[in-house]
């Protein structure tokens, strides 16, 4: 009878301990998910303050490189610059038209 009960108090403490050891598993699993939303949480803010400072500098480039100071010159600057742009294009596709015009009175004049 001595046994009996040593071993019923063994099987209960066991019992105990295999309840215990589930509620720290537990608790050790919420605790992690919540560290895990955590750190996905701060890794998307450290993307969008990654993005920012990339589109800031981006900005300020453009800035530094057309010599402004505010985004009204920076506008203005973006302007001239397509204008600049769009006036190359022409003058590009005049100096094509122009070589396909003298490629053609060159072919015409070796037949």
């Amino acid at each position: 009878t001595h046994l009996r009960r040593v071993q019923l108090s063994l099987a209960t403490l066991e019992a105990g301990n295999t309840v215990a050891m589930r509620h720290e598993l537990r608790a050790f699993r919420e605790e992690w998910r919540e560290k895990e939303e955590d750190l996905l949480a701060e890794a998307a803010r450290e993307r969008l303050r990654h993005d920012r400072l990339m589109s800031g500098n981006v900005a300020e480039n453009i800035a530094g490189v057309a010599g402004v100071r505010d985004r009204e010159e920076l506008a203005e600057a973006l302007r001239e610059m397509e204008e600049e742009r769009d006036e190359l294009r022409r003058t590009l596709e005049s100096s094509r038209d122009s070589a396909s015009r003298a490629k053609a009175e060159l072919e015409e004049l070796d037949m």
